[in-house]
């Protein structure tokens, strides 16, 4: 059984109707939502071949950032946390477009 990240799913229905994502969280459990949509959005990633050079250059941000955010060592901003839950959802349409 798949467990979901409740948190996670209301960020991308924020995002999908145009509003930005709760920010009234700790930054532990910021750090823990971009842990799991890092994950997410790597293996996305590896099944459409998309190097982490391509997502961080999509994202405008340096590949060390991408390692940082997966291992929890850095949190993104905001601005750039909506960057990622909008590629996150773009990877995954594509990947299972191709389905």
């Amino acid at each position: 059984m798949r467990h979901t990240n409740w948190g996670l799913v209301e960020d991308q229905i924020a995002i999908k109707d145009g509003k930005l994502p709760s920010a009234l969280v700790s930054r532990d459990e910021r750090r823990g939502r971009v842990k799991d949509l890092m994950a997410q959005m790597l293996g996305f990633a590896s099944k459409l071949n998309v190097s982490n050079a391509d997502l961080a250059r999509e994202l405008g941000v340096t590949r060390i950032n991408l390692y940082r955010w997966r291992n929890g060592v850095a949190v993104p901003g905001m601005e750039n946390y909506c960057k990622l839950l909008r590629l996150c959802l773009k990877l995954e349409k594509r990947a299972f477009e191709g389905v």
